[in-house]
C-alpha cells in the first residue's frame, strides 16, 4: 500500500484517485495572477516611447520619397537633352511640354515624364539648357533649390 504525501507548495496530493491528481495540478499551475500596476505602466510606457519616434517621421515619409523621385526626373530629361543635343547639329535651349513630347518621339525618353505629386508638378528651365541651365518643378524646385513639400 502507498502511502498519501501532501505537498504543501502546490497542494498536490500523492493519492491514488487520478482526477483528484489532474484537478490539484492544473488549479495549480494556472494560479498565476494577472500583471502587476507596475508592469502595465512599463508596457505604456514603451508604447507611448515607440509613437513619439515614429508619428513625426510620418509626415516626411509622405512627401521627401516623392520629391527625390522628382529630383531623379530631372536628371533623366537633362540626360536625354544632352543626348539629343550631342546627336544633332539643333539644340535645345528650354524646357516645355512640347520639348518633352519631342524627346519622346526621337527615342530619347521611353515615355513622358511627369511629377507624380499631388497636384502634379511641371517641368520647366531656368537659363540656356544648351549652357549651365537648370531643369525645375513648379512643385519641388530643383535639387540645389528644393521648395519644401510640407508647405
Amino acid at each position: 500500500m502507498s502511502e498519501e504525501i501532501n505537498c504543501p507548495a502546490c497542494r498536490f496530493a500523492n493519492s491514488s484517485e487520478p482526477e483528484q491528481k489532474l484537478e490539484l495540478a492544473l488549479t495549480a499551475a494556472g494560479r498565476k495572477a494577472g500583471p502587476t500596476l507596475i508592469e502595465f505602466f512599463i508596457g505604456l510606457a514603451i508604447i507611448g516611447i515607440l509613437a513619439a519616434i515614429a508619428i513625426p517621421n510620418r509626415s516626411r515619409r509622405h512627401g521627401h520619397p516623392r520629391m527625390k523621385a522628382c529630383f531623379a526626373n530631372q536628371r533623366v530629361l537633362a540626360g536625354a537633352i544632352e543626348m539629343y543635343n550631342m546627336d544633332r547639329n539643333e539644340m535645345i535651349h528650354n524646357l516645355n511640354e512640347d520639348v518633352i513630347d519631342l524627346l519622346v518621339e526621337s527615342k530619347y525618353l521611353k515615355a513622358k515624364v511627369v511629377c507624380y505629386d499631388s497636384p502634379p508638378g511641371k517641368y520647366f528651365s531656368t537659363g540656356d539648357l544648351a549652357q549651365d541651365g537648370l531643369i525645375s518643378c513648379t512643385r519641388h524646385g530643383n535639387p540645389e533649390n528644393p521648395i519644401n513639400p510640407d508647405s
